[in-house]
C-alpha cells in the first residue's frame, strides 16, 4: 500500500504534493497551464528538478475563446442583417477557401499576428494580391467584433499587405463594338446575345439586368450599388438610337434569365481578354464622346461620383431635369459602326 500524499514545497501559493512508491518519490503538477511529472529517489533532488522544470516550462494557457470556425457562424449571422446576399456570398467563399483551412481549428486568441502575416505574405508571393487584400479586410472585420466579445488583443495590428493596382477595363473600340453587334445579330436566337446587346447600349451592370423593365422609350432597373437597409433606387435609361437599331434582335425577357457567368464567358469568346463590365465602360464612353450632359450620363448609369463631372452632391440634389431634356439628350448617342 502506498504512502499518503505529502507536500514537497509551496509554489506560487499552491501546495506541490508528492507520494512515494517503491522507494521512489513522484510529483505531478497540473495547474495554471503547467503539466509537470517527475520522479526521483532523492527528495531534495526532486525539489531542485521541479523548480528547474517550472522555470523552463511554457505553461499551456487554456483558451478563453471559441475556435475560429465556430465563431464564423456567429459572425456570418450578424452580417446577414447588414449586407446584401452577393456580398455575403463573397465572405463565405473566402472563409471556405482560405480562412477556415488556415485558421479554423485555432481558438481566436491563439491566432497570432505572425500567423496571419505569413499567410497573407505567401499569397502575395504567388501574386494573389487582390485575394490577400480582401482577406486582410475580412479578417480585420471578424476580429474587430471578436475582441469586443471576448476582450483579447486583435492579431490584425500592423498586418501589412503589398498594395496592388486595380486592373481597370477599357471601352471597346468601334471595330470591337461592331464585332460584338454583328456576332449577336448572327446568333440572335440565343438569349445571351440579347443580354450582351442590352448591356452594351444601356450601361447597366450585369446584376441589374434581372430587374430591368422595358417601356416604350426607356428601360427601368434597380440600381445595384445600394447598401442593405437603404431604400431601393430605380433609374430610367432612355433608349438611344443605337439601341433602337438592334432592338429587333433582342428578346428582352429571355435576356433577363441569363446567368452572369455565362454572359461573361460568351463575351470573352467574342472578344478575347475582355470582361463584361467593359460593355458598361463602352456605353459611358460613347455617351461622353457624343457630347451628352455628363450629369445625365451619371443618372443613366447609376453613378454617385464621376471625377469628370465638376459638381457636388448638393448641386445634383437640387437639379431636376425635365423629361423632354432627359430623353432628348440620349438622341446624341448616334454613330456609325
Amino acid at each position: 500500500m502506498s504512502e499518503p500524499v505529502k507536500i514537497l514545497l509551496i509554489y506560487s501559493g499552491h501546495a506541490v504534493k508528492y507520494r512515494t512508491l517503491k522507494n521512489t518519490n513522484q510529483v505531478r503538477f497540473r495547474r495554471d497551464g503547467y503539466n509537470i511529472e517527475l520522479c526521483d529517489k532523492d527528495l531534495n533532488a526532486l525539489r531542485i528538478r521541479f523548480l528547474n522544470a517550472i522555470e523552463q516550462a511554457i505553461p499551456r494557457r487554456k483558451p478563453v475563446t471559441p475556435l475560429l470556425k465556430d465563431y464564423l457562424n456567429e459572425w456570418i449571422s450578424i452580417k446577414k442583417t447588414t449586407v446584401k446576399e452577393s456580398t455575403l456570398k463573397g465572405y463565405i467563399d473566402l472563409m471556405n477557401a482560405h480562412i477556415i483551412p488556415a485558421f479554423g481549428d485555432k481558438h481566436l486568441d491563439e491566432i497570432t499576428r505572425a500567423d496571419i502575416q505569413n499567410y497573407l505574405s505567401a499569397l502575395v508571393d504567388k501574386e494573389k494580391y487582390r485575394t490577400a487584400e480582401k482577406l486582410k479586410v475580412q479578417l480585420k472585420a471578424i476580429f474587430d467584433v471578436a475582441v469586443s466579445d471576448y476582450n483579447f488583443k486583435s492579431p490584425m495590428t500592423k498586418v501589412e499587405v503589398t498594395k496592388y493596382e486595380v486592373k481597370k477595363g477599357n471601352s471597346l473600340s468601334l471595330l470591337e463594338e461592331k464585332t460584338v453587334v454583328d456576332y449577336c445579330i448572327l446568333h440572335k436566337e440565343e438569349p445571351v446575345c440579347s443580354a450582351i446587346l442590352i448591356l452594351l447600349y444601356t450601361g447597366m451592370r450585369v446584376g441589374e439586368l434581372v430587374s430591368a423593365v422595358l417601356y416604350d422609350n426607356y428601360i427601368e432597373c434597380e440600381t445595384e450599388k445600394i447598401r442593405k437597409g437603404k431604400a431601393k433606387e430605380t433609374r430610367k435609361i432612355p433608349i438611344s438610337p443605337m439601341l433602337k437599331r438592334v432592338m429587333q434582335y433582342i428578346d428582352f425577357e429571355a435576356a433577363k434569365t441569363v446567368k452572369r457567368d455565362y454572359i461573361n464567358r460568351r463575351f470573352q469568346k467574342i472578344i478575347q481578354g475582355r470582361h463584361t463590365h467593359e460593355l458598361r465602360y463602352t456605353f459611358i464612353t460613347r455617351a461622353k464622346e457624343c457630347g451628352c450632359n455628363l450629369e445625365l450620363v451619371m443618372l443613366w448609369d447609376g453613378h454617385k461620383f464621376d471625377k469628370e463631372v465638376v459638381t457636388t452632391a448638393v448641386d445634383r440634389g437640387y437639379t431636376t431635369y425635365s423629361d423632354s431634356y432627359y430623353f432628348k439628350e440620349i438622341e446624341k448617342i448616334n454613330y456609325e459602326l
